[in-house]
Parts: structure tokens; C-alpha cells; sequence
């Protein structure tokens, strides 16, 4: 190990920083792996179902569907000319 440093030592200057650089970016990519293997494992570890539960997902749905519905009225072709024309006015003068 000791003579793997030395011979990297003696290199010029710009060589020793395109190998630290190379060192870098190869164990970055490494630990990158890894977190991405680790959290692959942890999202297949959680259990879905007590998931649900503890979320309560299906009470949610349930009140969801209960609510209301909101319909809107129902407006003829000359209710909406006629609309239009008042918009087109504008506002009434006092």
C-alpha cells in the first residue's frame, strides 16, 4: 500500500488530480448504490395493510363518497346571451 502511494506521489500534479477526482466519483457512485439498494428494502419492509389502517384510508374514502355532491344549475342558450349582454354593459351607473 505504502509503494502504491509513493508511486502515485511522484506523479505530476494534474495526473494526481484526475485520479482523486476518478476516486471520488467511482465511490459516490458506490455509497449511491447502496443508499438506493437500502431504501429498496425498507419500502418493501413496510407493510401496506397496517399502513392503511394506521392512515385510516378507508374511512377517508368513506366519508369522501358521503359528502355532497355539488351540481351546478343548468343554464339555456339565452340565459347565457343574456349574461353575456350584462357583461358587456358593465355595471349600472348610480
Amino acid at each position: 500500500m505504502a509503494s502504491f502511494l509513493e508511486k502515485i506521489q511522484k506523479r505530476p500534479e494534474s495526473e494526481r488530480k484526475i485520479i482523486f477526482w476518478a476516486l471520488v466519483v467511482i465511490l459516490g457512485v458506490l455509497f449511491f448504490g447502496g443508499w438506493l439498494l437500502a431504501l429498496k428494502q425498507n419500502l418493501k419492509s413496510i407493510n401496506q395493510d397496517k399502513l392503511r389502517q394506521e392512515l385510516r384510508v378507508e374511512d377517508l374514502e368513506k366519508q369522501l363518497k358521503d359528502l355532497p355532491k355539488v351540481e351546478l344549475p343548468k343554464i339555456d342558450e339565452n340565459q347565457l346571451k343574456d349574461l353575456e349582454n350584462l357583461l358587456e354593459e358593465g355595471p349600472p351607473n348610480p
